[in-house]
């Protein structure tokens, strides 16, 4: 048993880009994080079940904030700490 974690991505744009959309970006986090699961959205927002990846290792946290304008993560064990994912918080 282990910590589970979810993260809170938000695109000014509603990821309503030329050559992509939101649908596209859904699939990318997915492919790139394969335990991330979409448990809600609404516009500008989307919300990922990570299960157990550790949003600040380097590898996970990148593809979160390469896809996203801002995303913000908690614990299972602390729901009410939301904190915002930032680069230099990466190991």
């Amino acid at each position: 048993m282990g910590t589970v974690y979810t993260a809170m991505l938000y695109d000014e744009f509603n990821w309503n880009y030329v050559n992509s959309s939101k649908d596209d970006k859904i699939e990318v986090i997915e492919k790139l994080i394969p335990s991330a699961e979409l448990i809600a959205q609404w516009p500008n927002f989307m919300v990922f079940d990570l299960d157990k990846k550790y949003p600040l290792m380097k590898n996970v946290g990148m593809h979160l904030l390469d896809n996203a304008d801002a995303v913000w993560y908690y614990p299972d064990i602390e729901a009410y700490n939301l904190r915002k994912l930032e680069v230099e918080d990466l190991v």
